[in-house]
């Protein structure tokens, strides 16, 4: 309740400080505060649906071919970012033992190892983040794999060890570290680690840092490369104004996403049902649709199928942009056939580099075509 409250007191009083009327520097004070308020909230939610997720997991983890390697390099490249921030090092060292191919649930990996790195990165000051990897050849195909994960960081007491992973438990800091967070990372890593069958231990010592060390058994599979789970985005949109239909049946939805495209040079056309898309897109030719999955009259799927059929649009990117996710609550045969997914709230920077990936993977194909 506290770490919901908080972070909403600030957004609903800064509003009410904004609507009255403040000077110009005032103003923008309240606006940054809106916008770190707003992403604590959104942390605190995607912590609380990524814990009721990590027990259903269990009852239906995919077991997929995946490059172990390519999974934990991944998610550090993605932690660089916030380890940057702080001024820390992360390194690997990853044996050449781990170029292999296995069967397994490669999303709920990715997501242990980015809870763990972000616990290392959130609880270290100085020096910097460490991951060590490796795998053991066990009987005929099985193999064991340890990734281990260390920090320079505060340390763990021993006395709140027995704590560590229960569900909104968050320890004691030294001196005026306040590293936030809703105390829900390390009882998602249980819960995952526990449906894969894996381990976890714990070495720390106060002043000096912790090792979390990750034990996961693993099937041997032919080799196949597949594509990293994680990816950090990057880059600008494409050059030139483009006209955008934007389909969503929230209007506030419809008014800031429209802001948003409209400040990058675009022009917004919107449509706030599958129907109205359907028939805005009869009318004019569109260079990116964006398409909310769930709406009233027609969903997003089936309107981007009736659009896919019109001569005039057969290539043009139309991107998902919608609330869910997809591990189980898209079908992700309907969502293959779209150009690309972008999952809200939707913020501007991941928006430009969707519009510009989007964009330019159509350019290429009309260009091959």
């Amino acid at each position: 309740s506290h770490d919901l409250r908080t972070p909403l007191t600030a957004l609903i009083g800064s509003a009410d400080l904004i609507r009255d009327g403040q000077p110009p520097a005032e103003r923008r004070q309240y606006i940054d505060l809106i916008k770190t308020s707003a992403g604590q909230v959104l942390a605190l939610v995607d912590g609380i649906l990524n814990f009721s997720k990590a027990g259903d997991r269990r009852a239906r983890a995919s077991m997929k071919p995946f490059l172990l390697r390519d999974v934990i390099n991944a998610n550090i490249a993605v932690s660089q970012v916030g380890a940057a921030a702080k001024g820390l090092t992360l390194t690997a060292d990853i044996s050449d033992t781990i170029d292999e191919t296995v069967l397994g649930d490669a999303a709920a990996l990715s997501q242990i190892l980015l809870n763990l790195l972000a616990n290392a990165i959130k609880y270290t000051t100085s020096g910097g983040v460490t991951v060590r990897a490796s795998m053991a050849r066990e009987i005929g195909n099985v193999r064991r794999a340890t990734i281990a994960i260390s920090d320079t960081g505060v340390g763990i007491p021993e006395s709140f060890r027995q704590k560590l992973f229960s569900p909104f438990e968050r320890g004691e800091t030294p001196g005026n570290l306040n590293p936030g967070g809703h105390g829900l990372g390390l009882s998602i890593v249980r819960q995952l680690t526990t449906g894969l069958g894996a381990t976890i231990t714990v070495d720390s010592e106060v002043g000096r840092g912790s090792t979390f060390t990750l034990t996961i058994p693993c099937i041997a599979a032919p080799a196949a490369r597949t594509p990293p789970v994680v990816e950090a985005p990057g880059g600008n949109t494409p050059d030139g104004p483009l006209s955008v239909l934007v389909a969503d049946d929230v209007a506030s939805v419809v008014m800031v996403v429209g802001a948003m495209l409209q400040k990058m040079g675009h022009a917004v056309v919107s449509a706030r049902d599958g129907k109205a898309a359907v028939e805005a897109a009869r009318k004019q030719r569109f260079d990116l649709i964006l398409m909310d999955i769930q709406m009233p009259e027609m969903d997003g799927l089936e309107a981007s199928r009736i659009i896919r059929q019109m001569p005039e649009h057969a290539d043009t990117p139309i991107v998902a942009m919608t609330g869910l996710d997809r591990d189980g609550s898209i079908d992700e045969t309907a969502l293959a056939s779209m150009s690309g997914y972008i999952r809200k709230p939707v913020a501007i920077d991941a928006l430009g580099v969707l519009i510009r990936d989007a964009v330019a993977t159509a350019r290429r194909g009309q260009q091959a075509a």
